[in-house]
């Protein structure tokens, strides 16, 4: 007797159909073992290359090490004084945390005044993170002593000229703040809003300090005679000089220098002015009532550590830098500096500058507000009176004094600086701003007649 088999026919489509149940079965359970992801919230200032490169190296260095995926919820409403602002009034109507883990960037101005308002987390990183940071930079403080605040990276602040007009127009090079004020340079002038822009106001700092309050306040006015316009975003200016739109930008070094690489150094140079200049820290700092606080410890330990330093410094596509977007800021790290000399585009070490500026971080902060109202209202606000004023006057010795006299002293300042200051006295700050500006207004239209 012949036995026969008869063999099913098995399909394709069957095969799948059988399968099925047990893909289904093993992505359950491989679903099950994955950690749900975190999300940290940072308001910051800085621009989208420099979150979506720490957003992508923080979160690979977090699952790395802690195995947890994290997110990060970044938060923009502007400039470093707009966040600052927007911060202490999110905490006038939520005082015990507004839902905001981290502060990241605008200097340091904005992390003195936060610690002053008692809005940040003392938060003590480990020895590891520590070691090898410095107390200070130029007679400056790279991070609060009593660990309210950080350093995550150091600024410089300069002028950026395009060579090109230069060359074309027939201007001069400048070499410190106070060339500035050459009448030859009037539409050729480009620079921010302090009211917006923390690096900005920290130019303006550094002139009144560096000149003192007289002396200071006459070259900005001139200088403010000479701008083109006041442009709300600070990283602008700088592609304006670029266009050739403006031969001279005051701005960050970070702005000016990314302009350079990008023309050409035969088209464009960046200067540290002669006559004054500092290198500051560019903060980071845990607000007060965290959420998400381990998560916030370990993205400041990451920043401080070389791992987040080298994205500072490294060029695009280097192994430990940026993947996408340069970066090119001064890191808080000295012995970075000599391991990164052959491949880093910015030759210059902060650490090795020589200033004679004593600055005082804390008067600054301080008159923060006062200096932002005083130089819109009589700055800013009346800007086309101020120009047709300089127009009249920067060929006549008296006129031109007049034009730059201040008619508010540094101790009338320094007198109505406690309530000025006060949160609640929004009355006396609008009526010093009306009052400041209307006194500009007379001063500049009589000028200009």
């Amino acid at each position: 007797m012949q036995l026969k088999f008869i063999l099913p026919t098995f399909t394709l489509k069957r095969f799948f159909l059988f399968l099925r149940p047990v893909l289904c079965t093993f992505l359950w359970l491989t679903s099950c073992h994955k950690s749900p992801v975190k999300t940290l919230v940072i308001i910051s200032p800085h621009w989208d290359g420099i979150k979506r490169e720490f957003s992508r190296a923080f979160s690979s260095w977090h699952e790395r090490n802690y195995h947890e995926r994290i997110e990060i919820d970044w938060r923009d409403v502007g400039g470093a004084s707009d966040s600052l602002k927007y911060v202490i009034s999110r905490f006038g109507t939520e005082a015990k945390g507004i839902g905001i883990d981290i502060f990241f960037g605008g200097g340091i101005d904005p992390f003195l005044e936060l610690t002053r308002e008692g809005l940040t987390e003392v938060y003590h990183p480990p020895k590891s993170v520590m070691t090898g940071i410095p107390a200070e930079v130029a007679g400056l403080p790279v991070y609060d002593p009593e660990y309210h605040w950080f350093g995550a990276a150091l600024s410089s602040f300069g002028i950026v000229a395009n060579d090109r007009v230069l060359r074309a127009v027939h201007l001069p090079e400048v070499k410190k703040w106070a060339d500035l004020t050459n009448p030859l340079l009037q539409t050729w002038i480009g620079v921010g809003d302090p009211r917006n822009s923390g690096a900005v106001h920290l130019m303006y700092e550094i002139i009144l300090q560096g000149y003192g309050w007289m002396k200071g306040w006459e070259i900005l006015y001139q200088i403010a005679g000479n701008v083109r316009s006041f442009e709300k975003n600070s990283s602008l200016v700088a592609k304006e000089a670029t266009y050739g739109n403006i031969a001279y930008a005051m701005t960050i070094d970070f702005y000016g220098l990314t302009q350079v690489s990008s023309a050409g150094t035969q088209n464009m140079h960046f200067i540290l002015p002669e006559d004054y200049t500092i290198v500051s820290p560019d903060g980071i700092c845990m607000l007060k009532g965290a959420p998400n606080q381990t998560y916030a410890k370990r993205f400041i330990d990451f920043v401080l550590s070389e791992n987040g330093q080298k994205l500072w410094i490294l060029p695009v596509g280097h192994p430990e830098g940026p993947a996408y977007f340069p970066i090119e800021r001064l890191c808080v790290r000295p012995d970075l500096y000599d391991q990164a000399c052959d491949i880093w585009t910015i030759t210059m070490n902060p650490f090795k500058i020589q200033t004679t500026l004593k600055y005082d971080a804390n008067i600054a902060s301080r008159r923060w507000k006062l200096l932002n109202s005083f130089i819109g209202a009589t700055m800013i606000d009346v800007h086309p009176e101020l120009v047709a004023a300089w127009k009249n006057s920067k060929d006549n010795p008296g006129r031109r004094a007049e034009f730059s006299k201040i008619f508010l002293t540094e101790n009338e300042a320094l007198e109505i600086l406690d309530t000025f200051n006060n949160k609640d006295a929004v009355q006396f700050r609008n009526a010093k701003n009306i009052e400041w500006q209307q006194m500009a207004q007379t001063k500049f239209r009589r000028l200009a007649q």
